[in-house]
């Protein structure tokens, strides 16, 4: 029987944190120094900036953003897997898959991350709120027009139900 249930996995991006601190501190650094020096101030500037650029695009993927992984009900009782993002007070509903269009859940190690190849036709997303994790779940689609490959973090008991979910909803 399917139930619904809600996983928030939680952040652990201890290096995500410092290379923004290093990002902001270059950046501010550079900043300085272009008042200072005359003689590269257009390049300092422009490291600078990019710098920036750099440390914002951490804290808005990597630190900010907090993530929840869904297994619910849609308005006609069809059980659907959801993944939501909040930032700040705003949501945003990332991916909503019908239980029975999931084919595989598998957990993959960083090492098994960088030799998977994605088959061809499918579209990859990634919903990990961590940098570099240590271990990820694949859960691979397969609806009427589409194929993807997700990737999310979780518990092997999450990932455990999602699979057991998935082969009831399509019997």
């Amino acid at each position: 029987m399917i139930r619904e249930l809600s996983l928030h996995p939680m952040q652990a991006n201890k290096k995500a944190r410092v290379l923004f601190l290093i990002a902001i501190l270059i950046s501010a650094l550079g900043f300085v120094t272009c008042f200072v020096l005359d003689k590269y101030k257009d390049v300092i500037a422009t490291a600078s900036v990019m710098m920036l650029a750099t440390a914002i695009l951490f804290y808005v993927k990597y630190i900010s953003p907090e993530f929840y992984y869904d297994i619910a009900f849609d308005s006609e009782g069809v059980p659907v897997f959801v993944v939501r993002r909040i930032i700040g007070k705003r949501q945003t509903i990332l991916s909503r898959i019908g239980l029975a269009d999931i084919v595989s859940v598998v957990k993959q190690s960083s090492a098994e991350k960088k030799t998977h190849k994605t088959l061809a036709g499918y579209k990859t997303y990634s919903y990990t709120p961590t940098l570099m994790p240590k271990a990820t779940y694949l859960i691979t689609v397969e609806a009427l027009y589409d194929s993807a490959e997700i990737r999310i973090e979780g518990t092997d008991e999450f990932a455990e139900l999602l699979r057991e979910y998935s082969i009831e909803a399509r019997l």
